[in-house]
């Protein structure tokens, strides 16, 4: 039997915020090039405010 040890991400602190949010805005943006409209630029993104 392998058994595959995976390191655990590290959790998010506030001040991370500025750049979840941008990864976000880059990921609607693709879905929105791609016809795949379902966010917008108010959702997710302002409840991370």
């Amino acid at each position: 039997m392998r058994v595959l040890i995976v390191p655990m991400a590290a959790m998010a602190e506030i001040g991370d915020l500025p750049q979840i949010k941008e990864v976000y805005t880059n990921i609607i943006e693709k879905m929105n090039e791609n016809n795949i409209q379902i966010w917008d630029d108010i959702y997710p993104c302002e409840f991370f405010s």
